[in-house]
């Protein structure tokens, strides 16, 4: 390969692996509870990726010779730093039935993140740092039937997002602003009952959180039929400090420093997109320079080749 054709191979390899999340796997058989044993990759490094569009390349060498990428039915971590789900997993792995992402910070799923996994049993997203459940969230996951939300901050779920999930028994919303029970595991009656909880308790609108910059604190404003409550003065917000001190002083340390580590985020983007756009020029140079010598050598091996043919010429005659 000539000096140009790997300066265009090599500008395009870098401007690839900028935005690539490079995961890597352990292959091994993990047994899930409810669901059963899968052959699973166990996400070992820290992901961390501030750009929601960023695809996964994944990893790892498989437990013995006969097994493929299609056989992996399982993606775990115990401890991750994702915001965003990674796209195109099922480029990787088709035939997922477990996605297993605890205790990190997805701010959100979507249903573009799960359309791909038909097959998919259990979602256990817990302690994560999701909102919003979206509408027809599972339209495209019919064979779901674990489903853990725990310790998450969701305060708005949209309406029928577990309705048509006949083979759920497995539902875990404790630990979040407007749902904090789960329902009793295998329990299908249970499950029900907690789907319509949360239909009256998360319904878009009904929960608003917010806060303000100067004081930190934290506003509950609960929408229903017959009442309305709203901490906005300040004697309200003491009485309920007093109370519930504590708890307002940790959620305002976590938000502080949920706030701080998105600045992070936003200084790593602009960094990142700095460094793409550097390398990227930097690679136009490389390129530039390779066509420039390219073509001196070029010019200099045919002007050696005309003084030799005519210093030869000059012997002859």
């Amino acid at each position: 390969m000539n000096i140009l054709g790997f300066s265009i191979l090599y500008l395009t390899a870098i401007t690839s692996l900028t935005s690539t999340l490079l995961i890597h796997c352990e292959f091994e058989d993990e047994d899930f509870e409810h669901v059963g044993e899968f052959y699973s990759c166990n996400i070992e490094n820290l992901v961390f990726n501030p750009d929601e569009n960023s695809p996964a390349n994944f990893i790892g060498e498989h437990t013995n010779s006969s097994l493929s990428n299609d056989d992996v039915k399982a993606v775990k971590t115990d401890f991750h730093r994702m915001i965003y789900f990674p796209q195109s997993i099922n480029d990787t792995f088709k035939n997922l039935e477990v996605i297993y992402l605890n205790d990190g910070f997805l701010s959100k799923i979507t249903q573009r993140d799960l359309q791909p996994f038909p097959k998919l049993k259990m979602l256990d997203l817990f302690e994560n740092q999701l909102e919003v459940l979206e509408e027809n969230l599972f339209k495209y996951n019919l064979e779901l039937i674990s489903v853990w939300l725990s310790n998450n901050r969701i305060y708005e779920i949209h309406a029928e997002v577990f309705d048509h999930l006949v083979y759920l028994r497995f539902l875990h919303l404790s630990g979040n602003a407007c749902v904090a029970r789960t329902a009793r595991e295998g329990n299908r009656t249970e499950v029900l009952e907690l789907i319509k909880e949360a239909k009256d308790g998360c319904a878009p609108g009904k929960v608003i959180i917010t806060s303000t910059s100067a004081t930190n604190r934290f506003k509950f404003l609960n929408i229903s039929d017959s009442e309305i409550k709203l901490f906005d003065t300040e004697r309200e917000l003491k009485e309920f400090e007093e109370e519930f001190g504590d708890i307002l002083h940790l959620n305002s340390e976590i938000m502080k420093e949920f706030q701080d580590l998105k600045d992070q985020i936003w200084e790593l983007r602009k960094t990142n997109k700095n460094l793409t756009f550097f390398i990227f020029v930097l690679s136009i140079v490389v390129v530039i320079m390779s066509i420039v010598i390219y073509a001196g050598h070029k010019r200099l091996r045919d002007y050696n080749i005309e003084g030799i043919a005519k210093v030869s010429m000059s012997r002859l005659i």
